[in-house]
């Protein structure tokens, strides 16, 4: 099965949502200048959160173990990058 939908998602995760989500989230806490460290690992774990949402949306068959097998595949690079 073709699941180029996900690449896009994979692709754009970092810019379209961890990033824009990470900024607010210091706004929100009141951290004005985090530091680069701080801020890259927020948005890891918001990268890891939509991971962790991602795979529990699903149902559980034969399509969906296939399809978190290739997401998986997907955000290993993105997070190897």
């Amino acid at each position: 099965m073709n699941y180029f939908e996900i690449d896009r998602v994979i692709e754009e995760l970092p810019k379209s949502f961890a990033a824009p989500s990470a900024t607010t989230w210091f706004k929100v806490s009141g951290q004005t200048r985090p530091s680069v460290k701080e801020y890259r690992d927020k948005v890891i774990e918001l990268m890891n959160n939509f991971k962790s949402t991602l795979f529990e949306s699903y149902p559980y068959n034969d399509n969906s173990i296939e399809f978190i097998e290739y997401a998986k595949r997907g955000l290993k690079k993105l997070f190897a990058q």
